[in-house]
């Protein structure tokens, strides 16, 4: 059954399965897989009412797995004849589907020895992957015409062509292939947290000397130099250039705007890395102008448009816009549904709301169930990590249950050296943690508590504020605006531990 939705899930996100598609594919199958993916669709659409029905399919039974396994089969054949242009892709996006539509026919000609037919498939499909850098493509149908032209109709000025794009086009292949490679390295080590910002510094640009070999001028690839300038931008991150890394990223956006087609995924890339340095930089106003831009590149519920929400989440929170935040929540959910969301990405929600609960924000109905929903999604053990505690711990504080402030910390002490004490870039939460335990340590008294924290508190004001669009749930507002509403929290309560 998951993997049926997962496949309604993402043909609905790009083709849009309307009545014409459900219509043709139930006209090809008989009156009982008819009823049973009414079935099936009631689940995906309503998970109540579904259970419910479906407790009618003995979801085991050799007959229900053949009848699903039919219209997995039916849905996938949809991808082959969906026609993109009529929605609204991009002209990159329309070749990108119609050209790997088109590869499939010509494998299977070449299969069927139809070289004819293969031939003037593949002249097109050349012509294609040249003009929007399809590598792949460009590769297989180059190394079919250069031998059909050879063996069977030789043509010198159509050899020396073939023979010339063939071998840039594997250049490029090898390009993505190390960038790839190079970059699923980096973030390999990076995760390696007992790596200092040195370390980890020195081995991205390790990475990058090995890549200047492959002359990056000379690779016509756009999927390369989305990772290539990616990695360019990690460098100046990790020296806190941030301003460096923000004009690193307008170049690479510009070099995406200007090409002869509109590449959306490029330009948004590095929109969003914009934004990211806007934001760490405190440029707010321009941040929100980069946003609305980008907002309009971005297809809702993708994988970039949950970056781009998170961004702007971050952006409300750090720029004390506590309504728009909520907003930019509820919108993040509208769009992007729990069940499609990664685990990461619903945890990071699920913090988010108890930061929104701290700032005073009034939940709905609707929103207190999706909050719920949230919450039975995601393991227990995801809410014992340090970055869920001190989420926690603010919301006991806002609701003035001092036992359970207690008990958060205590948890929250044991966890500190479990989990973050070896992560150099995350000295702040370390920080922010030890000033945490303090509320205990001062009787839950502002003034005591002021006092046993500054230390701490003025060597986390010596770490810059960073965030990750990975880790984004690390720091989701800046501690130091967080500590002194905390403080302030406090001042209006009393200092009577109460359950």
């Amino acid at each position: 059954m998951k993997d049926l939705n997962l496949i309604i899930d993402t043909l609905n996100s790009f083709i849009n399965l309307n009545s014409e598609v459900w219509d043709r594919i139930k006209q090809s199958i008989n009156p009982l897989e008819n009823k049973i993916l009414e079935l099936i669709l009631k689940s995906h659409d309503d998970v109540e009412e579904g259970n419910q029905v479906l407790k009618d399919i003995n979801l085991n039974s050799v007959q229900y797995q053949q009848i699903k396994h039919k219209l997995v089969s039916k849905l996938l054949k949809e991808i082959l004849v969906f026609n993109p242009s009529y929605y609204r892709y991009s002209d990159l996006q329309i070749a990108f589907v119609k050209s790997y539509q088109q590869y499939a026919i010509f494998k299977i000609m070449i299969g069927f020895g139809q070289r004819g037919l293969a031939k003037k498939i593949a002249f097109r499909l050349n012509k294609k992957a040249i003009k929007y850098k399809l590598t792949d493509i460009r590769l297989e149908t180059g190394k079919f015409l250069l031998k059909y032209y050879n063996e069977f109709d030789p043509q010198e000025d159509k050899m020396k062509f073939y023979l010339e794009d063939i071998d840039k086009a594997m250049r490029s292949q090898i390009a993505e292939h190390q960038v790839f490679l190079s970059k699923e390295r980096i973030y390999n080590e990076l995760l390696n947290k007992t790596n200092t910002e040195i370390e980890n510094l020195f081995f991205v640009k390790s990475e990058l000397v090995k890549l200047e070999k492959l002359k990056p001028d000379s690779v016509d690839s756009d999927r390369f130099y989305i990772d290539f300038f990616l990695l360019n931008i990690w460098v100046f991150d990790l020296e806190k250039k941030y301003d460096e890394a923000y004009l690193h990223s307008l170049k690479c956006y510009e070099y995406f705007k200007n090409l002869p087609y509109i590449h959306k995924g490029g330009e948004a890339q590095f929109l969003l890395q914009m934004t990211h340095y806007s934001l760490l930089m405190g440029n707010y106003s321009e941040a929100r102008q980069i946003l609305s831009i980008l907002i309009l590149l971005k297809k809702n519920g993708s994988k970039n448009y949950v970056h781009m929400m998170k961004l702007k989440i971050q952006l409300d929170l750090t720029d004390s816009k506590y309504r728009f935040a909520i907003d930019d929540f509820r919108e993040f959910l509208l769009w992007a549904p729990l069940k499609n969301l990664r685990l990461h990405d619903k945890y990071y929600l699920l913090i988010v709301s108890n930061y929104l609960f701290f700032l005073g924000l009034d939940f709905t109905s609707k929103d207190k169930a999706t909050i719920n929903l949230l919450e039975k999604s995601i393991d227990e053990t995801n809410c014992t990590s340090p970055y869920y505690l001190i989420s926690d711990i603010l919301v006991q504080v806002k609701k003035r249950k001092w036992k359970a402030v207690k008990s958060r910390i205590g948890s929250l002490k044991l966890l500190e050296k479990q989990r973050i004490k070896k992560l150099d870039r995350n000295y702040r939460t370390q920080f922010f943690i030890k000033m945490l335990t303090t509320i205990e340590e001062g009787y839950f008294h502002p003034t005591a508590i002021k006092r046993h924290a500054e230390k701490y508190y003025q060597k986390l004001k010596l770490v810059p504020y960073n965030l990750s669009m990975e880790n984004s749930f690390i720091e989701i507002m800046p501690y130091e605006i967080v500590w002194e509403k905390v403080l302030s929290a406090l001042e209006t309560s009393t200092s009577t531990i109460k359950g």
